[in-house]
């Protein structure tokens, strides 16, 4: 049993990643607010780029949302031709979405800005401290999924690992 001040230090930091949570959606909405994307297409492409075509169920599962609420987002981005349906070896009636050269566009002009962003918020941060948090908040994240029952332990977006996500930022 862990004693009182790391019971309540942890509860602190699970309260302050929630708030961070919120504000970083809040800021991803303003800072998109002119696109064409809702923050759900968003997301549902930024997966697409990082991990190449998806049937909708393994992009439900990244995601950790429902098949039904993968394909409510993916019609319109297909409609819009942003995304296209692509074979699937694996399965003949199952296809899986990509990107289309349209889509692909969109999403650098979005992670661009993400970009530029990110440059300018990390003016006033150091590197070994970002290393330093996004490892605990790993420890953290590792402790919760202990403790999640196992229907609910799939992995998310949000489970990519801090190499790939600073990859992502220098694309």
């Amino acid at each position: 049993m862990a004693d009182r001040q790391t019971v309540f230090a942890l509860n602190t930091l699970i309260m302050t990643t929630r708030a961070l949570a919120d504000d970083l959606r809040d800021l991803a909405a303003a800072l998109h607010a002119d696109s064409e994307l809702s923050v759900a297409e968003r997301a549902l492409m930024l997966e697409l780029r990082r991990n190449g075509p998806r049937t909708v169920p393994e992009l439900a599962r990244a995601r950790a949302i429902s098949r039904q609420a993968t394909q409510t987002t993916a019609n319109p981005l297909l409609a819009r031709g942003l995304l296209e349906r692509l074979p699937n070896p694996r399965h003949r009636r199952s296809v899986r979405l990509g990107l289309t050269e349209a889509g692909v566009d969109l999403v650098r002009r979005a992670m661009r800005r993400e970009g530029d962003l990110l440059a300018e918020m990390a003016r006033d941060l150091e590197a070994p401290e970002l290393q330093q948090a996004t490892e605990t908040l790993a420890l953290v994240q590792q402790a919760v999924r202990r403790e999640a029952p196992a229907e609910n332990a799939a992995p998310s977006a949000s489970a990519v690992t801090p190499p790939a996500r600073a990859r992502e930022a220098e694309a």
